[in-house]
């Protein structure tokens, strides 16, 4: 009886280490969020924790023969090649991210595959928004031209809950009409069952005569402390105006509303900065509002714009600064082809994608916005 006690005791310790190791494998699983460049800047996440966004240039251009542009590699595979950077003082980078949705993961490193041609940048690096951009992952030297060089960095970050944008850099290049070619941008992660304290299904910001109403929704909330409500004027310094308790654990819809009493002239751009227990957060989509305090002393017209081409009206004795940005803040490279007392004439650099656009016109110290519709 007691041997048979200590075999159904055995048994009943194997079932329960096959389960706990199961959970364990359960808990941590590893994916892949990829831009393969297969015809496509789209990313592909084999992770529904992880949605990507499209890869984007900026500064650079791609090249303008689709031969080029997607380079076969053969068997269906294909590179970006890409132009225009040569030195000049504006920054050029391909960007590529990903945002969070539902679990906490660890980022353990990013690969990427590039070329170049005989003038193309000989040297490529690589940043992310954790620091700002402001420093260098790693930078690699392409020695010979023709040659795709395997690059892979490790990162080691463990239980993060925000998205990164990475940005990779080219520099050295001798003409802008040196191609730089790139492949299988590809993110490595592991994913844990910690889930992130809040579920947003929606977040809107409306103008109700003079203020702006923000309202948003979760559908459920593990431990989260508040919601801090954050303003920019550029997409670049966002300001906090407010915070809404929230509610902490619930597995049901919850609302939350806040006003911004005083929105500043111009362009208001919105965001939730959403605060955990543990004080880690996550932030929300940006949403803008503008607010015409004035009739404006300019305009866009035709909106949206005709043959890609940004005609400003309006009187101008001299010429006014201009910067073009997406909603995203980044700006867009444009050149103003000619210009008149009452019209201004911008071409943006490179076609632009279908989309909303922010025009920023200064003169005598005095900044005003307007939306570009790109159709």
């Amino acid at each position: 009886m007691k041997t048979h006690y200590h075999q159904h005791q055995s048994r009943i310790m194997i079932i329960v280490s096959s389960i706990l190791l199961f959970s364990f494998h359960v808990q941590s699983q590893s994916f892949q969020i990829v831009w393969g460049m297969n015809m496509t800047l789209a990313g592909n996440s084999s992770s529904s924790n992880f949605s990507p966004s499209n890869a984007a240039l900026t500064g650079a251009n791609q090249h303008g023969l689709p031969t080029v542009r997607y380079y076969s590699l053969g068997g269906g595979d294909y590179a970006y090649g890409t132009t225009y950077w040569h030195t000049t003082g504006v920054p050029k980078y391909l960007e590529f991210g990903f945002s969070v949705n539902t679990f906490e993961y660890d980022l353990n490193s990013v690969s990427f595959r590039v070329r170049r041609s005989p003038d193309g940048p000989k040297s490529v690096s690589l940043r992310s928004s954790l620091d700002g951009f402001t420093s260098d992952l790693t930078t690699f030297s392409m020695s010979a031209d023709g040659t795709f060089y395997n690059v892979s960095v490790p990162m080691g970050l463990a239980n993060l809950s925000n998205g990164v944008t990475f940005r990779l850099y080219g520099t050295n290049a001798n003409t802008y009409l040196g191609v730089m070619y790139f492949d299988q941008l590809v993110i490595n992660t592991t994913v844990h069952s910690i889930v992130l304290p809040v579920s947003l299904t929606s977040f809107i910001a409306r103008l109700q005569e003079k203020h702006v109403a923000l309202t948003w929704e979760t559908s459920w909330e593990k431990d989260s402390k508040n919601f801090q409500v954050e303003r920019s004027t550029d997409l670049h310094l966002f300001t906090p105006i407010g915070s809404v308790n929230a509610a902490g654990v619930t597995e049901g819809r919850t609302q939350y509303a806040f006003t911004d009493e005083h929105p500043l002239p111009g362009a208001n751009y919105y965001r939730l900065k959403m605060i955990d227990l543990d004080e880690s957060y996550t932030y929300s989509v940006v949403r803008d509002i503008f607010i015409n305090t004035e009739i404006s002393e300019w305009t866009v017209s035709p909106n949206p714009v005709a043959y890609g081409t940004i005609i400003v009206k309006g009187h101008f004795p001299e010429i006014p600064d201009l910067q073009l940005t997406d909603m995203q803040g980044r700006p867009v490279e444009t050149e103003l082809v000619y210009s008149e007392i009452k019209s201004l004439y911008l071409i943006p650099l490179k076609p632009l994608p279908a989309g909303i656009y922010v025009l920023a016109l200064t003169r005598n110290g005095k900044k005003q916005h307007a939306k570009v519709l790109v159709p």
